[in-house]
């Protein structure tokens, strides 16, 4: 098949390499269009860091331009895109005013300070700055990298570590930064950082490998024109190995050589092996060899199986020097059962009448009719081939029906009709030709057919069936489907997923097949139900979406004898011969169901089985042509490796933190916002859609898409006339607002929609857009191509923890938020919908022009407009725009006041404020019922009816207006449960300032015990853990009890303090901050305002880390508390642990310290001060219950849990402290102090001796040397 491209592909690929240009060249223009602001140290920053991947933007360009060349001898004159000079002329232009840039502003070179003063010399060239290029993990340029970073940078003298990790860092792209993103940006982990570094990419062995491929992967050279190459390429990698540093080159071809040329497993294996035996870093050929040979013996040594081997006609050629093997066809032989030896009857016994002979020989056996001994047989369990005690299918025996051949049946079992079920008719089983007859003992039962035969090939038929499935629109399609046992999930394809257009569920299952392949994620999953094309039956299929089952089944043509036997059977699949792909796979799960008899009905080669769906043609069957061909096998399995990742999150150690700086992709969208966004006369925003590359996307025509999903939310409006006028009087909204008009030029890219209900809430209904769908695979959607913006939204537990500071509250909820920011004309065209409001009207495009819901930049957009709001008119309503500013969580304003009057006055600010931008507020509500005098009943909120109260939700919590209070409404929690249950049932309690804290954890900890005995998601709970849940369950409602004040705060004297405590067990951790304040009349008063608990690791940790990791959690509570520090002055800070080793640490200085300790104590000490440290024991520690976690009545009843210990109460100089005694023992955790000694030893009167082997002859000797000193 010639790869020619016709002129019409061409053309459409000449537009998108077109396009291709246009936004590269667009991204260096932002660029360009930045320069004159570098002086801004910021964006100098964000400058530096969008261009750096400016050289690959240039491989890019030169791509694309080179493509057009090619393309444009495919069109004709008038349609070819030319100049390509000016474009890359001009492109390069931009790029080296890039590049000119970031030289001016590049920090000064590195140079070594002159040992001696500098004298000039004349005429001595000025040399330019040596550059260091950067490193992107290739391994074969880590030497010349290295070689300059340690000569310009590592070693040089007057550079800090900070500042060598800073130049280490900036010369990093690719997988060598990730190698050390892990290492904080400290001055500490500067070597550590540079080591991992030259460790990982200083691997000889490596560098050799690849320098040894890419010498074995050389072209062979087909002409003299290419000997240049030979040099510039062959020569150049011969070269570079030479100096890769391995001492015996010659062997290290032999060995990768041979490593190339054994199988994965045992190069897997051998690598194992190898790195074992801790041996030298490369190894040696007879290495190789000795591991070939003692896995020859090992083999030889295992027990002989019965699995045939699929000869080969040809010997297996690896291929070297780019060698193609395009025309070989790999074939994994599965599904082979081992021969089974014919079984014989060993004794007399009869099976049929328990009398001394053989079946074959019984009388009654032989009175019998064909189709009587067939049954007979099959009751009794005996193959129809041999009368053997086993199925026919494990029969190995050599002989056939001498009527007719067949080894399917024997020769008492022919008939000149085959015997059918009822209501089945089969024609007579004609003989196999005579080619096959006299087949050799190999050839014969599950034996795999020889390839290089040509006189006979078989096959395994699988079980194909051709089933009804219908579509989102109630139509019928005709789908293949395979049955197969062997599988634990149901598959379809994508492509049926969107013949059929059916709704996707997100799918965490992972799937994994035969061999040790990593399990792969699926595309989702869906829902739909499977009719028989034969009978009444269906059945509910929940299946993953995958984007291929298999190749063709069956992998060869059935031969045309099979084919004319079975003519006239009504199979399940009429094409059951024809190689064809199948569009879904049912497995095990349904087996049993669709499966009317494993038994067949009609034994043969294939055999014919019924089911639901039709009788199966199953089993080995003569295939038309010799097999190079695929064999599939099909054993699937689920993986929910993800979910268990995220679980295991709950009792990971808690990291130190590290601030990750602003995303550019944030400064772009904020910097847009500010660029594009103005005022109309009445006051309302308007803004403009940031799109990626600041240029309009191209999102193809999804109109004939749009129209059929319009088309289907008619038919449920037919269903569902409640859910019909919800919707239509949404969107009639939209249209008598002015919100969406009818669209004077329609696109061809339209937005699909459906309606989400929402019992809950004052909106019942709410149309929901979908610009994440996309018209075209190759297309972006519009959230792709849209910036989503930074994070505005104010975080919940300060709102909460603010709210509850107010004596007088008030609530509040922005009346269609989304839909009071407009959007500028020029973006309507990317917010158009289909819609009609009868279906007998024609369909009209519309075209939203507010901020639509679903859009990914919204939220931002919404956000924005609120402090840009604040920034133009704040100054005229000071404390509405402070509430605005703090007090709103999205559109949720949850404030007070110190009094009635300033709550009122703040109710009519807050509307005039929010007026001049045309929002309105609604769902009002307040501790007092003066506040909401004048209001109409319809803006206020209504309360639900909550036992004998009424409560309001606040953000989550149910607060009960008329007694002050927060409390708790608990759902119902099952009582037989599986891991999976268990896990959302925790994942149900809302509990975000961590009151519940002690409860929570305890559900915690009892999952991470569920976790530990390795169930599987859906398997029940033991029985002693189940007996601890439902004593559990039957607590829960005890939290009903609950009443927590919601004002904490009172007249006071002296600024609150905040009180902390954090404590450890075995099982979890905990920090609990209370806040306290002395009244003006002396009482104190104590409450609960913060809490977090966590579960400890599964890697057995010291108690002393533990507790360090519960005092480094409270340290970062004690810094989101920041804010609202600020705002009551709070000066006081006192923090108590139960654990002396944990004070001793703080009073440590880090760099004695261990690691993983020292780190924390860092962070601790970062926040906090040493002397806000006391020691408290653990009887009045109230973090001690949450580290352990308890049930609901005790957690109701425990007073210093919600009020702190009772020494709170009293004048802080009674309070614990930390006891000044000397430590009898040492701190643990200490680094081993590294001592150098330098001993000399004085030898000189030994040495003599040393010289002589015998004691005797050294005392002749000194005796002679003596007597001539004194002669």
């Amino acid at each position: 098949m010639s790869n020619k491209l016709t002129p019409t592909k061409a053309k459409m690929e000449l537009a998108v390499q077109q396009t291709k240009l246009a936004r590269f060249q667009a991204k260096l223009q932002t660029l360009v269009a930045v320069i004159p602001e570098l002086a801004d140290a910021n964006k100098l920053k964000n400058f530096q860091i969008r261009a750096a991947g400016i050289d690959s933007t240039h491989l890019d360009f030169q791509a694309a331009l080179n493509r057009i060349l090619e393309l444009n001898q495919y069109v004709e004159e008038e349609e070819q895109i030319t100049g390509d000079i000016e474009q890359s002329q001009a492109f390069e232009d931009l790029l080296y005013q890039i590049k000119e840039a970031l030289l001016d502003h590049a920090p000064a070179p590195v140079q070594a300070p002159p040992a001696e003063p500098v004298t000039t010399t004349k005429g001595k060239p000025n040399l330019p700055c040596i550059n260091i290029p950067t490193f992107d993990g290739t391994y074969e340029h880590f030497a010349t990298f290295k070689s300059l970073f340690d000569a310009l940078v590592h070693t040089h003298p007057t550079l800090t570590d900070i500042e060598k990790y800073s130049y280490l860092r900036s010369l990093l792209i690719g997988t060598a930064l990730s190698s050390i993103q892990s290492f904080p940006f400290t001055e500490q982990q500067y070597l550590p950082a540079y080591q991992t570094l030259v460790r990982r990419f200083s691997n000889k062995r490596v560098i050799a490998n690849n320098l040894c491929a890419k010498i074995f992967n050389c072209k062979p050279m087909t002409h003299e024109g290419q000997l240049p190459m030979f040099i510039d390429i062959f020569n150049v990698h011969v070269e570079a190995f030479k100096s890769a540093g391995v001492l015996n080159q010659g062997d290290f071809l032999l060995t990768f050589q041979a490593l190339r040329l054994l199988d994965p497993v045992s190069r897997q294996a051998f690598e194992d092996t190898f790195k074992n035996a801790g041996k030298s870093d490369i190894p040696m050929y007879k290495d190789v060899l000795k591991f070939v040979q003692d896995r020859v013996s090992v083999t030889e040594m295992m027990p002989v199986t019965n699995m045939k081997v699929v000869p080969s006609s040809k010997p297996v050629v690896p291929k070297f020097y780019g060698q193609s093997n395009s025309n070989i066809k790999r074939t994994l032989v599965t599904n082979v059962t081992p021969s089974v030896p014919r079984t014989r009857q060993t004794g007399n016994s009869c099976p049929l009448c328990n009398k001394d002979h053989r079946i074959i020989e019984c009388n009654q056996f032989r009175a019998m009719s064909v189709p009587e001994r067939y049954n007979a047989l099959r009751d009794k369990h005996l193959c129809f081939s041999c009368f053997g005690p086993h199925s026919r299918s494990m029969c190995s025996s050599k002989f056939a029906c001498r009527s007719c051949a067949s080894k399917s049946h024997h020769t008492m079992l022919h008939t000149d009709t085959a015997v059918s079920a009822p209501g089945i008719t089969i024609p007579t089983v004609e003989p196999l030709p005579s080619s096959s007859r006299n087949l050799p003992s190999s050839l014969s039962g599950n034996a795999i057919p020889n390839p290089s035969d040509n006189t006979l090939s078989q096959q395994v038929l699988l079980g194909t069936a051709l089933v009804s499935i219908a579509d989102v629109f109630g139509r019928h399609h005709d789908v293949r489907i395979l049955i197969d046992p062997g599988s634990m999930i149901n598959i379809v394809t994508q492509s049926l997923r969107d013949k059929l257009c059916l709704p996707t569920r997100p799918s965490s299952i992972r799937v994994s097949g035969i061999g040790s392949g990593p399990p792969q994620p699926t595309n989702g999953s869906v829902m739909c139900k499977v009719n028989s094309k034969h009978n009444d039956f269906s059945i509910n299929v929940d299946a993953v979406i995958l984007p291929q089952i298999a190749s063709n089944i069956p992998s060869l043509p059935v031969t045309q004898d099979v084919i004319k036997r079975l003519a006239s059977v009504k199979l399940a699949d009429p094409d059951f011969y024809h190689p064809a792909t199948v569009q879904m796979l049912i497995g095990a799960q349904y087996y049993a169901e669709i499966m009317q008899s494993t038994e067949p009905i009609v034994p043969g080669h294939p055999s014919l089985v019924p089911s639901q769906f039709g009788t199966l043609a199953l089993g080995i069957s003569p295939a038309s042509s010799s097999p190079c061909a695929t064999h599939h096998s099909f054993f699937i399995s689920e993986s929910e490796s993800d979910l268990s990742n995220q679980l295991r999150k709950f009792w990971e150690m808690e990291e130190v933190q590290v601030k990750i700086p602003m995303d550019p992709e944030d400064v772009q969208c904020e910097q847009h916002f500010v660029d594009t966004h103005y005022r109309e006369p009445n006051g309302v925003y308007v803004v403009r859609l940031p799109f990626r590359d600041e240029t309009p996307p191209d999102l193809g025509n999804n109109i004939a898409a749009a129209t059929d999903r319009l088309l289907k939310l008619e038919r449920r409006f037919e269903k569902q006339p409640d859910f019909k006028n919800l919707y239509h009087a949404n969107l009639q909204d939209y249209v008598d607002s002015g919100h969406m008009t009818l669209a004077k030029t329609p696109a061809s890219y339209s937005l699909t929609h459906h309606g989400v209900l929402k019992q809950s809430s004052t909106t019942r209904l709410r149309v929901v857009f979908n610009p994440a769908e996309k018209s075209h695979s190759s297309l972006p959607s519009l959230n792709e191509s849209l910036l989503i913006g930074p994070k505005l939204q104010n975080n919940i537990n300060d709102i909460i923890l603010n709210f509850r500071c107010h004596p007088i509250v008030l609530l509040a909820d922005i009346k269609q938020m989304y839909r009071g920011v407009k959007l500028d004309p020029r973006d309507w065209k990317y917010q158009q919908i289909l819609w009609r409001f009868s279906p007998y009207e024609p369909i009209q495009t519309y075209e939203i022009n507010r901020v639509c819901f679903g859009v990914s930049s919204s939220p931002f957009h919404a956000l924005r407009v609120i402090k840009q709001l604040i920034k133009d008119e704040g100054d005229r309503f000071p404390a509405a725009a402070q509430v605005l500013d703090t007090d709103v969580y999205i559109d949720d304003v949850c404030t007070g006041a110190s009094s009635v009057d300033e709550a009122c006055q703040l109710r009519a600010d807050l509307s005039a404020l929010l007026g001049k931008a045309g929002f309105e507020l609604r769902k009002w509500s307040s501790s007092h019922p003066s506040v909401l005098a004048g209001l109409d009943v319809d803006l206020l909120e209504k309360p639900h009816k909550f036992g004998d109260a009424e409560t309001i939700q606040v953000l989550g919590i149910q607060w009960d207006s008329k007694e002050d209070v927060f409390c708790y409404q608990v759902e119902t929690l099952s009582d037989c449960l599986t891991k999976r249950q268990v896990l959302s049932q925790i994942a149900r309690m809302y509990d975000l300032p961590g009151f519940l804290g002690p409860v929570v954890i305890w559900m915690k900890i009892l999952l991470q015990q569920v976790w530990l005995q390795g169930l599987g998601w859906d398997d029940p709970l033991p029985s002693d853990m189940l007996d601890q849940w439902n004593k559990f369950v039957s607590d829960m409602p005890c939290l009903r009890e609950l009443k927590i004040p919601r004002y904490i705060l009172d007249t006071y004297v002296y600024p609150p303090e905040l009180i902390g405590f954090s404590d450890a067990s075995s099982s979890a951790m905990a920090a609990v901050v209370y806040l306290r304040v002395v009244c003006s009349d002396q009482r104190v008063l104590v409450n609960l305002i913060r809490a977090k608990t966590k579960v400890a690791p599964v890697k057995p940790v010291t108690i002393p880390r533990l507790e360090l990791t519960a005092s480094y959690m409270l340290a970062l509570l004690v810094e989101s508390l920041q804010p609202f520090r600020e705002q009551l002055r709070i000066e006081t800070i006192k923090l108590f642990t139960d654990s002396m080793v944990v004070l001793s640490w703080l009073r440590t200085p880090p760099h004695l310290l261990k690691v993983f300790v020292a780190n924390r104590v860092v962070k601790i000490l970062d926040v906090t001060l040493p002397t806000q440290w006391s020691h408290v024991p653990t009887t009045e520690n109230p973090a001690d219950i949450a580290s352990r976690g308890c049930f609901p009545s005790h957690l109701v009843q425990h007073d210093m849990w919600w009020h702190g210990p009772p020494f709170l109460l009293d004048d802080p100089a009674s309070w614990p402290k930390c006891p000044q005694v000397v430590p009898t023992e040492p701190v643990p955790e200490l680094k081993s102090p590294v001592v150098s000694a330098h001993v000399t030893i004085d030898n000189c009167g030994t040495a003599f001796l040393e010289r002589f082997s015998s004691f005797t002859r050294a005392q002749r000797v000194i005796a002679w040397i003596l007597r001539f000193k004194q002669n």
